[in-house]
């Protein structure tokens, strides 16, 4: 996001920044979660992007809605259909 942006315009295209640890993911002392590239004043920050907490956080869907315009042949066309809907 930001942080890549602001280490490509002060170091150049080789700069930005490798996440190593995903939302949910375990994390123990001493592991990486990010890699920084091209200025090393930017770990604090990067660093200040992640939480930690005991338990993982609530899962979240990857698709939060559908937006068609043509008819799927169950005669809703053009209804969003949402995968937080109870089916």
């Amino acid at each position: 996001g930001e942080l890549a942006r602001d280490l490509v315009a002060r170091a150049g295209a080789g700069a930005g920044i490798r996440t190593h640890a995903r939302v949910g993911d375990v994390a123990r002392a001493g592991d990486v979660l990010a890699t920084v590239y091209g200025d090393a004043a930017a770990a604090p920050r990067a660093g200040a992007a992640f939480a930690l907490a005991d338990a993982p956080p609530p899962l979240r869907p990857l698709v939060y809605g559908e937006i068609g315009s043509r008819d799927d042949g169950a005669g809703d066309a053009g209804t969003p259909r949402s995968t937080l809907e109870t089916k």
